[in-house]
């Protein structure tokens, strides 16, 4: 069987790296007893698929994780909640088929950003803008506007709430954002509070994907 699961990632645990994070995540699988698939070997591991990694420091939403079980399982959704923490929690699970991959649920991040304003100012935004992206190949240069989609701006007292779509080939650290709106030289992330809201696939939410999948079965209140 194959299920997708939803946790979300904040408080001090946002700063565990993209692995400390898969760690923490298979040993609360395996402690609530799960069935879970093995891959073959000297070394066999729990088959997960991740959603792509995010940058430390960045709390989430929209940490999926894909897992497959050799039966089919009741009440996950409880057996996970006892084994979390409140800084690192399951929040959704969807029974899904078989066949279903990551890459069919999710490719990109809804964004939210909380920007002091008194060292960041919105007006100096510009989509023809560059930004940088840090590879193991080297440097990729987007546009603002190809890497911060359908970005928005909401003024709150004495903050900014900016809101934008990443898309996973164009995915680049929140702090390039914070080097285009900051008023100095130097983009302090001092009051800024980077955070996922959720997965998306083209222009809807994932779990909304999930929660319309017709091979769904609902096992979040089994």
């Amino acid at each position: 069987m194959r299920y997708a699961l939803r946790f979300c990632r904040g408080g001090l645990l946002r700063f565990l790296s993209n692995q400390e994070t898969a760690t923490a995540i298979e040993r609360m699988l395996r402690r609530a007893s799960l069935s879970l698939r093995f891959s073959a070997g000297f070394h066999p591991h729990p088959k997960l698929s991740y959603s792509a990694a995010l940058a430390t420091s960045v709390a989430s939403a929209a940490v999926y994780v894909l897992i497959d079980t050799e039966k089919e399982e009741n009440q996950i959704l409880e057996k996970l909640k006892k084994e979390g923490v409140s800084t690192l929690r399951i929040l959704d699970v969807w029974q899904v088929e078989d066949k279903t991959s990551i890459g069919d649920v999710i490719d990109g991040y809804a964004f939210r950003l909380v920007l002091p304003e008194e060292s960041y100012d919105i007006c100096l935004y510009s989509e023809e803008k560059k930004v940088i992206k840090q590879t193991k190949r080297g440097e990729l240069v987007f546009s603002a506007s190809e890497a911060f989609q359908n970005l928005t701006v909401t003024v709150l007292e004495k903050h900014y709430m900016v809101k934008y779509l990443q898309r996973f080939d164009s995915l680049v650290s929140y702090e390039e954002l914070l080097r285009l709106l900051s008023k100095g030289q130097n983009h302090s992330t001092r009051g800024v509070y980077p955070f996922v809201e959720d997965g998306i696939l083209g222009d809807m939410r994932t779990s909304t994907i999930l929660n319309r999948l017709g091979g769904k079965q609902d096992v979040r209140s089994q």
